[in-house]
């Protein structure tokens, strides 16, 4: 079977990649409902007839160029900003222990852990939505405002059950951020998916390291609600 000639522009093209899925479908189509001596194709009704099944196939990576890295520098600052958000929770640790001064020290540092739980727990409902509607974009888009909505909560909670209920509404929109990255990034590449990958989960290190910073000068200087505030509007404003 002749392959379909991929345009250099069509790469990313939707309605292409459609067209060139409709052609695969129709050959593999014909080629089950022909018995391969000649007398034709089988009709419905026939028990030989196989119902058409629409196919789905990849068109070649790009495998580097300007647009690839791309993605994958838009990846980087994606996850900077998505488990990274898990992992400073330390920062605001003794900030809550004055909060809630009557609550225990494990039940303080719970919130970090149901978080986390959620983000990973969740991560299958995101590879779902990322197959029935074809665009991690907007999987990613979701998990932003999920995310920032937790953290906006968070910074209003007057219980710790409230706290915890903020930070499971931010794990699991960062189980919509941070699952598509490294997906979307392999379809762009094949001989350099290692380097590509590498270099998008570096984010979540880097983020760790710089949102660490940012939120201990907030808490110093505002508070750390104020300090939600402000990373809710970061968290949705980096995913757009």
């Amino acid at each position: 079977m002749a392959h379909a000639e991929v345009p250099d522009d069509a790469l990313s093209n939707a309605n292409f990649q459609r067209m060139y899925d409709e052609k695969i479908s129709e050959r593999a189509y014909s080629i089950a409902n022909t018995d391969g001596e000649g007398s034709g194709a089988h009709k419905p009704g026939d028990p030989r007839w196989v119902k058409p099944v629409r196919a789905r196939t990849r068109l070649p990576a790009p495998d580097g160029g300007c647009a690839a890295w791309s993605m994958v520098a838009g990846a980087f600052v994606v996850m900077m900003h998505s488990s990274s958000m898990l992992y400073i929770t330390g920062i605001f640790y003794v900030a809550w222990l004055d909060e809630w001064p009557n609550e225990s020290r494990a039940a303080v540092a719970g919130a970090g852990s149901i978080s986390s739980t959620v983000m990973f727990a969740c991560a299958y409902f995101s590879g779902r939505l990322q197959y029935q509607w074809k665009s991690q974009g907007a999987v990613v888009a979701l998990g932003a405002v999920l995310a920032s909505s937790g953290l906006l909560a968070a910074s209003y909670a007057k219980t710790l059950v409230q706290l915890y209920f903020s930070y499971a509404l931010m794990g699991f929109g960062h189980a919509f951020s941070f699952t598509p990255c490294p997906v979307l990034v392999s379809t762009w590449f094949t001989s350099r998916t290692g380097a590509a990958l590498g270099v998008t989960t570096a984010g979540a290190s880097v983020g760790t390291i710089y949102l660490s910073i940012l939120a201990s000068l907030l808490i110093q200087s505002s508070g750390w609600r104020v300090a939600f505030r402000w990373l809710a509007v970061l968290t949705l404003v980096r995913f757009w």
